[in-house]
């Protein structure tokens, strides 16, 4: 049995989502919940994660949803754990900003999200001349979580 891990940078998602690679269908034939689990975010935050996500994955035929940690989910679709950690075990490029495990060429069921090199990444942009610092806090739950979603749909 082989296991790979995959990771999740910046450059991979623009990648990805520039290419064309996956084809776009017109009505949603896979359905996915996202179970997130481990630290806790800010509900607006995984919202928009979500959202982000639903929308970049929509034009492919998915249909995303959420589930608890716990619950089955909805009937028919898959259940993907979404694990937020600070850094899994083994070492991964500064920039991974996620990663999978690969078995015998087949996805596992769980994602790890790495928010401290999301919010690093988001803390070197500007908007309007403003470094991230001092953004309300409302905007930056907002741009932490399109950032999130992006590499979560990758």
């Amino acid at each position: 049995m082989r296991r790979v891990r995959t990771y999740i940078t910046v450059t991979s998602v623009l990648v990805l989502l520039g290419s064309g690679a996956l084809s776009a269908g017109p009505s949603p034939r896979l359905r996915v919940d996202l179970a997130f689990r481990g630290r806790q975010m800010p509900q607006l935050l995984e919202a928009t994660a979500v959202k982000e996500a639903t929308i970049i994955w929509a034009r492919y035929g998915v249909e995303l949803g959420t589930c608890g940690p716990d619950s089955p989910g909805r009937d028919g679709a898959i259940t993907i754990d979404v694990v937020l950690a600070d850094r899994q075990e083994e070492p991964l490029p500064d920039n991974a900003l996620g990663s999978i495990v690969f078995q015998d060429g087949a996805p596992g069921s769980e994602i790890r999200m790495y928010p401290d090199a999301i919010a690093a990444l988001v803390a070197e942009a500007t908007v309007m001349e403003r470094t991230e610092r001092e953004w309300p806090t409302i905007l930056r739950h907002v741009v932490l979580g399109r950032v999130l979603g992006r590499a979560l749909a990758h």
